[in-house]
């Protein structure tokens, strides 16, 4: 059996207090035909000998872009990444700086998107998976990002995805199908939310989404996480609710991207999906009561009680 070409993405900026231990959990992987890109945005520590280091020892496994103006957010690293032509292949996945990966995740990532594509690589596909949440010093936090943040993995139909993104970018494997209809030259990356939910969306639109129900990566949480996970369940975060400004302008944001997304899309999208991402986009323009009457007639809906409740008041 041939095993195809995994290409690891990797965007880093001052990761230097990390990036070695994530670097080796990648080189460890029992699945070994990986190779791994790495983009770096300007970083002013000890990141870039680290890399110079590891692509020294590993010419054949890493690969680093040439330096470029930085782009300011992982978000527009990663999607310079993509659009590499010098680096196109099969099957794609993401990677933090500062995680810790499962030494199976790329050999359990691969075999479930070739199940999913099921001998059709041309349909776009990508399989995502739980994280374990650990501190800055490897402490576990929860054994389930989904359950930590009071999430559910299998929402991955095209309704729940315009308002909530639960697909994590650092688990995703995704095969070229899905990144070329995803990632285009005139892509303006100030209208998406961020890559990860941009394709998520766009696999659901287009192609197919599965949930792998168990972690693959040790998602570590420290203070320079440029996302990062919120246990919504804490007290803490209860008390901080009241005072989280501009509720509605994020709704609003999402609704942005889902306009956005239908122009970008607009011949290539069956009609009922360019409906109800239409629909979704313009609810910026429609009053609060056609909001709610929308939301509830086509279901909808952010996950869990409170989110839900939050979507009533603001959303």
């Amino acid at each position: 059996m041939d095993f195809p070409k995994v290409g690891i993405f990797m965007a880093t900026y001052n990761g230097e207090e990390y990036l070695a231990e994530q670097l080796d959990s990648l080189l460890g992987q029992t699945y070994k035909n990986i190779e791994i890109v790495v983009s770096d945005d300007g970083s002013t520590d000890k990141t870039t000998e680290i890399l110079e280091k590891y692509k020294e020892i590993y010419p054949d496994k890493v690969f680093l872009l040439d330096k470029h103006t930085p782009l300011k957010s992982a978000k527009a690293n990663f999607v310079h990444l993509m659009a590499q032509s010098q680096y196109q292949y099969d099957y794609m996945m993401f990677c933090d700086q500062d995680d810790i990966w499962f030494s199976d995740k790329v050999e359990v990532s691969i075999t479930a998107l070739l199940k999913l594509e099921n001998g059709v690589p041309s349909i776009p596909a990508m399989v995502f998976s739980d994280l374990q949440v650990i501190d800055s010093e490897k402490e576990l936090l929860d054994n389930s990002f989904m359950h930590y943040s009071a999430l559910r993995g299998d929402r991955t139909a095209l309704k729940y995805l315009l308002i909530q993104n639960v697909v994590t970018g650092c688990t995703m494997i995704f095969n070229k199908a899905l990144r070329d209809v995803s990632i285009f030259p005139d892509l303006d990356i100030e209208n998406i939310m961020m890559h990860d939910w941009w394709m998520a969306i766009t696999a659901a639109a287009f192609g197919k989404v599965d949930y792998l129900d168990r972690p693959t990566i040790k998602y570590r949480q420290h203070g320079d996480n440029s996302v990062g996970a919120k246990d919504v369940r804490s007290f803490r975060y209860l008390l901080h609710q009241p005072f989280v400004k501009n509720r509605q302008g994020f709704f609003f944001i999402i609704m942005e991207q889902a306009r956005y997304f239908a122009a970008c899309f607009e011949e290539k999208l069956l009609p009922d999906k360019l409906e109800l991402i239409q629909a979704f986009g313009h609810l910026p323009e429609a009053s609060k009561g056609k909001r709610l009457a929308f939301y509830y007639r086509n279901d909808v809906w952010k996950y869990g009680f409170k989110r839900h409740i939050g979507q009533i008041l603001w959303g």
